[in-house]
């Protein structure tokens, strides 16, 4: 990645955990009470919050949901307002598992390392 799309990231990162600064303080949330209802330590939500650290999906989507933020239905709105269909994650997962099943050895064993390369990160 270069140096220009990691400083990117790490300002919308800033901007965001700006905005739930804001909102935390809004619903009268202390830090440490986010940080204990998340399950990490209060210096490491401040870390979290001034930007040190960007917040990885796995912590940021708990802790949207504590502020009320319901990012799927958010998603789903927007897929809708685009003209989109909704589909479940199943029926999406099993069309996918139908494609990579009709793909000759080579290409299920190329694809199967990449999507093991993605998960893994």
């Amino acid at each position: 990645m270069s140096q220009t799309t990691t400083d990117l990231r790490l300002e919308r990162s800033e901007i965001l955990m700006s905005r739930v600064r804001e909102v935390c303080l809004l619903m009268g949330i202390r830090q440490k009470d986010l940080a204990q209802s998340l399950q990490l330590k209060p210096s490491q939500m401040n870390l979290y919050f001034n930007g040190k650290v960007e917040m990885r999906v796995e912590r940021l989507l708990p802790l949207l949901e504590i502020l009320g933020v319901d990012v799927e239905r958010q998603l789903e709105e927007k897929i809708k307002e685009l003209g989109g269909e909704l589909r479940s994650f199943q029926e999406t997962e099993n069309k996918v598992l139908a494609k990579i099943g009709r793909l000759d050895d080579y290409k299920r064993q190329s694809l199967l390392r990449i999507i093991h390369i993605l998960g893994s990160k």
